[in-house]
């Protein structure tokens, strides 16, 4: 279908496929010669999309705010900085934003087409600066990528896409038990199925101190890895809280493995996130 459109919106929950669908449509539009820009929300995200088309030419794929500072470089522009005593909400939303749309009329890079991922978290004033970057604007292909129950950074969902949205509504990616323990915070607009297998039931654990939390955590690592086979790269301990507040540290010793933080970290580790900043991804076991 979406050959056949060269603007469309893409509708669906977590694990319906939208980031492989973007991915995909990249692909076969830059094979077809195309100078295509995947752009998403999520740094890290970003990140995991540019190994997956490491051999791919023709694909540039950043986040928005690290496409704000590519941009400025190839204006020669100095980038925005931020005010560390304050939150920052404006520099992002606003002045690094008018940071991109200075350097874009300064600059002869556009693309053929622009595939946005995430885009329940882009503002509605990022969509001017992204339009620009279209070459010509009203003709070549762009599609945005959004699930309407995930739009925790940005507010509202005001698109530059009037047309009804595509619907993704099965979930890909999780078991049903999963699927059916998550569904109970799914406040989206999608009456959304699984198709994937029953699966055991989520581990549910409560725990009562700090103490108990890391020996109980230690002891589920340990039966994982050693008794289930699971490579320790293949769990993600997600957190609300940010590295310098968690109280998993860098290098901490869970089930007698270590912890970090780094994304692209290898080896018998495990790996640790917020949950904000593991949104998009996935990983074969998740210990919220």
């Amino acid at each position: 279908m979406l050959g056949r459109k060269n603007r469309a919106l893409i509708c669906g929950p977590a694990g319906s496929g939208k980031t492989f669908v973007a991915l995909e449509k990249a692909v076969s539009l830059a094979k077809a010669g195309n100078d295509v820009l995947l752009l998403c929300f999520n740094q890290r995200l970003a990140e995991w999309l540019r190994t997956l088309c490491a051999k791919q030419t023709n694909i540039s794929i950043y986040h928005y705010h690290g496409l704000c500072s590519h941009y400025c470089k190839l204006a020669g522009h100095s980038l925005p900085t931020a005010d560390p005593l304050s939150d920052n909400k404006a520099f992002f939303s606003a002045e690094l934003p008018e940071a991109l749309l200075d350097a874009v009329s300064v600059t002869d890079h556009r693309f053929d087409a622009v595939i946005v991922d995430e885009g329940q978290d882009f503002d509605s004033l990022w969509w001017i600066s992204i339009l620009e970057l279209l070459k010509p604007p009203g003709e070549c292909p762009f599609y945005i990528f959004f699930d309407d129950n995930q739009h925790i950074y940005s507010t509202n969902l005001d698109f530059p896409i009037k047309e009804e949205p595509f619907l993704l509504y099965e979930n890909c990616r999780n078991t049903r038990q999963i699927f059916a323990e998550v569904s109970k915070n799914y406040r989206g607009n999608l009456e959304t199925t699984c198709v994937g297998p029953d699966g055991r039931k989520p581990q549910i654990i409560v725990v009562s101190s700090d103490e108990e939390e890391r020996a109980i955590l230690s002891e589920v690592v340990n039966h994982l890895v050693k008794q289930e086979q699971v490579l320790p790269g293949d769990i993600a301990i997600l957190t609300p809280k940010a590295e310098g507040k968690s109280k998993w540290r860098e290098g901490e010793k869970l089930g007698g493995l270590s912890a970090t933080w780094h994304a692209n970290a290898s080896g018998q580790v495990l790996h640790c996130s917020t949950i904000h900043a593991f949104k998009g991804l996935e990983s074969s076991v998740i210990i919220l």
